[in-house]
């Protein structure tokens, strides 16, 4: 190659460089970017102004990234909606219902109403704030500046941060995060009491009842905030983080259903039992409905006072939204072994699976290592892998249209695999109970089948399992 060659050689290959450079920093922008589209930090302010029939409204939010498309979620009932960018001009649409709006100074000023009963002796908003759509985290302030209705007590599902009376004007602040709370207001005087960080109690200063004992909810509470109010106003709910309850109903089911329902992404109708067998948990209830009877009836069951202990400790000191294979996961922790339990079971309309736990163990047969099985403990017993076991023992094992087949020299065995039949060099004979269990799409054999059979014993020691001939 002459020098021209080469100089054209060393050209080409400086023109793709710089190509692959500036495509891999365009690439790199482009991940940063998109991992700050997801990534908000928003900071909400909630400002209420009260009038004899509504509450007029100016919702201000910043910490938005600019020119970014955000989708409005409006309660039913908000009237008058305008917005603004925050430095005054109008918002922009970006979709003919006027839902969509994009902001070129990272936030937005929001004004409406949201109509009351004026005449009531107390009202409860569970839905009244416009949510934000495709902001993940967010710090949110309700600032009540109350001319009509000061003369009463104002509560929110976030923590009371503080109220001031002036002349003719009661202010009221509220602040919390990653929430859109519920606020309550009723005529007669409340006091605020806060029973741990996460548990705010509101009730009549003259109230004979003592101040609930919850502070075994300290660390679930943690993870977010509950403001119970105890009233006699007629008024019996609960809805994004407040609960208006009567002193006397069960306030402890009442907190540990609010605050478990907030460790959870959303549910499907069908997964919703979930909440109820957690929350029976907490609160040391009896579960109702079915399934999540059973978990309650089967965690008991199999787990020692101590492992359940640990399992609610676990949850409750969970950093992250909860999920039915997240609680497989704990429960596992806790039991010191592994299960499927919650996954298997999400969906009501699924077969119900019993609880059972497994775990690899590591396999002797007459005392020489034969590698590891993973088994089922079912608590009072064990199931061993059939197929493993089997071969183990040295038998052939082999399973075609739901029968069961092991052959070692002239022993052979033949059976049905959901029948307690079986047939032994060619003779019918039969067991108490089916042999072989199947779990997870797994067949399994009974400790006691082996040793009925094969005239092995079997025995758990730790870590081990033993299979010793007779």
């Amino acid at each position: 190659m002459g020098k021209a060659g080469r100089l054209l050689f060393c050209l080409i290959v400086g023109v793709i460089a710089v190509i692959i450079a500036v495509q891999w920093t365009t690439f790199n922008d482009q991940r940063k970017s998109d991992t700050t589209m997801k990534i908000h930090h928003a900071v909400i302010t909630v400002s209420v102004e009260t009038s004899s029939n509504e509450l007029d409204i100016t919702e201000e939010i910043t910490g938005l990234n600019t020119d970014s498309i955000y989708q409005f979620q409006f309660p039913t009932n908000v009237s008058g909606f305008t917005c603004s960018n925050l430095d005054g001009k109008p918002c922009r649409k970006t979709d003919e219902q006027g839902a969509s709006y994009s902001t070129k100074d990272k936030g937005f000023v929001l004004r409406y109403h949201v109509p009351i009963n004026g005449d009531s002796r107390a009202f409860l908003l569970e839905d009244w704030i416009v949510k934000v759509g495709g902001v993940e985290k967010w710090r949110i302030s309700i600032n009540i500046t109350d001319t009509n209705k000061q003369k009463g007590s104002w509560a929110a599902g976030i923590p009371f941060h503080g109220s001031e009376s002036k002349d003719l004007i009661q202010y009221t602040v509220f602040k919390g995060k990653n929430t859109y709370p519920a606020i309550y207001w009723q005529r007669e005087k409340l006091e605020n009491v806060r029973i741990t960080n996460g548990i705010d109690i509101y009730r009549k200063s003259q109230s004979s009842m003592g101040t609930p004992e919850f502070s075994d909810f300290a660390a679930l509470a943690k993870k977010g905030h509950v403001s119970m109010v105890l009233t006699d106003s007629g008024i019996d709910a609960s809805s994004s983080g407040l609960i208006v309850s009567r002193e006397d109903k069960g306030l402890r089911y009442q907190l540990a259903r609010e605050l478990v329902s907030r460790r959870f992404a959303q549910l499907r109708s069908e997964e919703a039992w979930i909440i109820e067998a957690i929350t029976s948990l907490f609160a040391n209830d009896i579960a109702t409905t079915g399934r999540a009877e059973k978990a309650i009836t089967e965690l008991k069951r199999n787990l020692s006072s101590e492992e359940l202990y640990a399992f609610k400790e676990l949850i409750a000191k969970e950093k992250n939204l909860l999920s039915f294979r997240r609680l497989d996961k704990l429960l596992g922790i806790a039991a010191g072994l592994e299960t499927n339990y919650f996954s298997m079971n999400k969906d009501i309309r699924s077969p119900y699976t019993e609880l059972a736990f497994h775990g690899k163990r590591s396999l002797f047969v007459n005392g020489r290592s034969k590698g590891y099985l993973t088994v089922m403990d079912l608590g009072e017993s064990i199931l061993l892998p059939a197929r493993e076991t089997i071969e183990a023992l040295g038998y052939t094992y082999k399973v075609n249209k739901g029968f069961v087949y092991m052959e070692k020299g002239k022993e052979s065995y033949r059976f049905q695999k959901d029948s307690a039949l079986f047939e032994h060099n060619g003779e019918k004979f039969g067991l108490v109970e089916r042999p072989f269990v199947e779990k997870e799409g797994v067949l399994f054999v009974k400790s006691e089948t082996i040793q009925t059979l094969f005239n092995v014993f079997v025995a758990e020691e730790g870590r081990k399992i033993k299979l010793t001939s007779g």
